[in-house]
C-alpha cells in the first residue's frame, strides 16, 4: 500500500505542479496572446482608416488637378469686370436684329467668394414666336454663363388687331469676375 501511496501522491504532486505551471506560466501568457491580437485588430481597423484617407486624398488632389486643367476654360464662362456693358449692348443687337423689342432690368450686384459677383438680369422681349425662340437659342449657346432662373412665354392679343403678340420674360444670372 505504500507503493500505491506513493504513486497517487506523485500524481497529485504532477497534476499540482502542472496546476502551478500553468497558473504561472500558461495564463499569462494566454492572456498577452489576447490582448496582442486585440491591438493587432485595432491597428488593422486604423491602417484601414488610413488607407481610406489617403484613397480619398488621392481622388480629391486628382479632382483639383482636373478642374486646374479646365480653369481656362471656365474663366472664359465670366463677363470681365468693366466689360458687362459689352455684353449689354450684344443682347441689345441680338434683338433689333431680330426684330425683338426688348427691356432690359438690371439688379444690384452681389459679392461673392473668389472674386465673382452676380448681376441679376431681367429681359422682357416682344415679337413673334419663332424670333423669341430663335434670341433664346443665341443666349444658350452664347460662350459665357447666363443661366436663367425664370421662363415664362406668353401671348397676347394685339391690341392693332392681326397676329398675337408673343412675350417672354427671362430672369437670370450675370457672373462677373
Amino acid at each position: 500500500m505504500k507503493l500505491s501511496w506513493r504513486i497517487v501522491v506523485t500524481i497529485l504532486a504532477l497534476l499540482s505542479g502542472i496546476g502551478i505551471l500553468s497558473a504561472i506560466v500558461i495564463i499569462p501568457s494566454w492572456n498577452g496572446i489576447l490582448s496582442i491580437a486585440q491591438s493587432i485588430q485595432q491597428e488593422r481597423v486604423r491602417i484601414e482608416k488610413t488607407a481610406n484617407r489617403a484613397r480619398e486624398i488621392r481622388q480629391i488632389t486628382a479632382d483639383v488637378n482636373r478642374i486646374k486643367e479646365k480653369l481656362p476654360v471656365i474663366e472664359t464662362l465670366f463677363v470681365e469686370a468693366g466689360k458687362e456693358i459689352n455684353l449689354f449692348s450684344d443682347l441689345e443687337e441680338k434683338s433689333r436684329k431680330l426684330g425683338i423689342i426688348q427691356t432690359l432690368r438690371l439688379g444690384e450686384a452681389r459679392k461673392e467668394t473668389g472674386g465673382v459677383s452676380i448681376l441679376p438680369l431681367d429681359l422682357e422681349l416682344q415679337s413673334e414666336y419663332l424670333r423669341v425662340l430663335r434670341f433664346i437659342a443665341e443666349l444658350e449657346y452664347s460662350p459665357l454663363l447666363l443661366p436663367l432662373t425664370v421662363l415664362d412665354l406668353r401671348t397676347d392679343s394685339n391690341p392693332q388687331g392681326g397676329e398675337k403678340i408673343f412675350k417672354a420674360r427671362l430672369r437670370g444670372n450675370v457672373y462677373v469676375k
